[in-house]
């Protein structure tokens, strides 16, 4: 087998790894610079974990049927493939491996998202870090911030309202309010009403004051 032919058995092999990059990507949060740093790493973990889930499904299957008497193999070729030997391809397992990969992608993105790691670590007091880019992700995206009110210094003036979308990171700092009432900043006047405003600035010229929703105890 030469280089480009193993090349090609290796890409097709991680297929679904690749297809559930792409997906975690842009469901989740990054940094400018760092989208593809980790795409052959990552590929490679994620292909990996999704022909890890299809085995244990397919095990779970074959115990299954099993019980009904129906014999079933359910090994899986590329972990039947020893050290330094030629990847087996199996399109069926690639096909089916690439079907799970989507709903994975959906579940870790989702994990990533509301920072399930770090929320189990903190319950542990295995840290504190929050698990976030930075501080303007983590209070924005909390259920407890929905009303805030945007002082913008340069201009003289600050908005208040509902969040309803933001940019991903603290450096592009750009809000998307609904319901808004512009007010003069150093009068407290009101000026005017807006259904919805967008907003993009730099962060030295604005202060953000939240209205944190907290239910109450009985």
């Amino acid at each position: 087998m030469n280089i480009t032919e193993f090349t090609f058995r290796i890409l097709i092999i991680f297929f679904p790894g690749i297809i559930a990059y792409f997906i975690t990507n842009a469901l989740t949060i990054h940094r400018k610079g760092e989208t593809y740093h980790f795409l052959i790493i990552r590929s490679f973990v994620l292909g990996l974990l999704s022909y890890v889930i299809l085995y244990f499904l397919n095990l779970l299957y074959g115990i299954i049927v099993s019980y009904f008497g129906v014999d079933h193999e359910f090994a899986i070729q590329i972990f039947t493939v020893s050290l330094g030997g030629k990847p087996s391809v199996s399109y069926t397992e690639i096909i089916w491996a690439t079907i799970l990969a989507i709903p994975m992608s959906f579940v870790l993105a989702l994990a990533q998202n509301k920072k399930w790691l770090n929320r189990v670590a903190k319950r542990m007091k295995v840290t504190q870090k929050m698990g976030d880019i930075d501080l303007w992700n983590f209070v924005l995206e909390s259920p407890e911030t929905e009303w805030i009110v945007v002082r913008d210094i340069k201009y003289n003036l600050a908005y208040q309202g509902r969040i309803q979308g933001f940019s991903g990171t603290f450096n592009e700092n750009e809000l998307f309010l609904r319901d808004v009432l512009v007010l003069q900043n150093d009068t407290g006047e009101n000026l005017y009403e807006v259904d919805a405003l967008y907003l993009s600035r730099d962060p030295k010229d604005l202060t953000i004051e939240f209205k944190l929703e907290v239910e109450d105890k009985e």
